[in-house]
């Protein structure tokens, strides 16, 4: 049953009461509460809105963490994309002036691999370009989120279905 409030400015006389209307198929139910009853139903409401909202973000956020440090492909070879690597390949573009210079890198599956700095370059930005494309997602899911304003509906958010949407409208748009 869906609920409603009027508050007492809808009349004449004023009071500390309220009307809480319940709406069903049935027609609705009137019923008069106090203010503190009023104020409790009210703060219920709020924080179960907060409560969905902060659930749903937090699952937007795994999903973008979990999409964004997943290895990447690079001349058929997998390498990692955690922290640690992102910081040590522009650890070696920033400390080495030769472009012509040959670096190790290891694979996914420890295999020394030798890179020149544009190689690293270009690993960076496959790297770069999916973060951007995992935040401009993430972005447009919390923003949808952020918009809604009914608990309900937004614990009804499949956040996995949402992403891969987002998703496909990103490739649409690059493309």
């Amino acid at each position: 049953m869906d609920k409603g409030f009027i508050d007492e400015s809808c009349f004449k006389e004023k009071s500390d009461k309220k009307i809480k209307l319940a709406f069903s198929e049935e027609g609705f139910d009137l019923e008069i509460i106090d203010q503190n009853k009023f104020d409790e139903l009210l703060n219920r409401k709020v924080d179960h809105l907060k409560n969905a909202k902060i659930e749903k973000y937090n699952e937007s956020e795994f999903l973008r963490k979990y999409y964004q440090f997943q290895t990447i492909n690079y001349q058929g070879l997998e390498f990692s994309t955690s922290q640690m690597a992102r910081q040590n390949m522009l650890s070696i573009l920033n400390v080495n002036e030769s472009s012509d210079s040959k670096h190790y890198w290891k694979d996914v599956q420890e295999k020394a691999q030798e890179f020149t700095l544009e190689n690293f370059k270009e690993i960076l930005k496959i790297i770069s370009d999916r973060d951007s494309k995992l935040y401009y997602i993430e972005a447009q899911i919390n923003a949808e989120i952020t918009l809604n304003t009914d608990p309900v509906i937004i614990e009804k958010i499949n956040i996995k279905d949402l992403w891969k949407s987002y998703e496909d409208n990103y490739s649409n748009k690059i493309n």
